[in-house]
């Protein structure tokens, strides 16, 4: 799936609206990364199913490079659980219908808050997968 192809045909607001910029070098088939003031936006292709992840350019540790899903976002916006990480239709209606709450809890005046909530529901999240 060419990750370009699936941002114009879903997202081009993000550049249109929300003033989105590509900031990595992108090339069909890599991972293409999208970003604003507050936060990076990750679509990779995974095994043919897209991926996508957040990053916030606040509040960072020095080497804290942490990535948020699509299913983590979706619960600290929506506080359902058991969502899938990658893009279905539900995941993918929920950013369209929700990219403006999105990027508020990225904004400069909520990230600290965001971060340590998505840590925790991501710390939570790896848990249950190890069967913790």
């Amino acid at each position: 799936m060419d990750e370009m192809k699936y941002v114009n045909k879903h997202f081009s607001l993000l550049f249109e609206k929300y003033g989105f910029h590509i900031s990595s070098t992108y090339a069909p088939g890599d991972s293409l990364t999208l970003e604003s003031r507050d936060v990076n936006i990750r679509f990779s292709d995974e095994r043919g199913e897209m991926i996508v992840e957040f990053q916030s350019n606040y509040f960072r540790k020095r080497d804290d490079y942490s990535w948020y899903s699509i299913d983590i976002v979706r619960e600290l916006i929506t506080g359902e659980t058991k969502c899938k990480g990658m893009m279905n239709k539900a995941n993918l209606t929920f950013m369209q219908s929700n990219i403006e709450k999105i990027l508020e809890q990225f904004s400069e005046s909520n990230a600290k808050s965001t971060v340590l909530k998505l840590r925790k529901l991501a710390s939570i999240r790896a848990k249950e997968l190890r069967g913790d």
